[in-house]
């Protein structure tokens, strides 16, 4: 459920930045966050789950540190949406300029 929500204030922040730099449509991004989240949870697990193996654990364990993994995977997601964004030029700006 936290997550939802965490989701959601995301959602809502990336339209705010993208509608102050003069982008009408902002569904794009925002739908490529919820996609960057949920790959980059993803990674996470699937990341600590081979290293987990590697160091002899059984395959299928999980603990509280499979999920902080998924969770710090997502935060890294959205953090690059979140930087692809800011390093959109606002609508109407030559190119090339910051």
């Amino acid at each position: 459920m936290l997550e939802i929500i965490a989701i959601w204030f995301l959602w809502t922040q990336l339209g705010k930045l993208l509608n102050n730099k003069g982008y009408e449509s902002t569904i794009w991004m925002q739908l490529l966050l919820v996609i960057a989240w949920l790959i980059g949870e993803f990674s996470g697990v699937v990341i600590y789950g081979i290293i987990q193996i590697m160091n002899g654990a059984e395959a299928g364990s999980f603990d509280a540190l499979t999920y902080l993994c998924a969770i710090l995977g997502a935060i890294i997601g959205a953090g690059i949406i979140f930087g692809i964004a800011i390093l959109m030029p606002r609508k109407g700006d030559p190119v090339g300029t910051i």
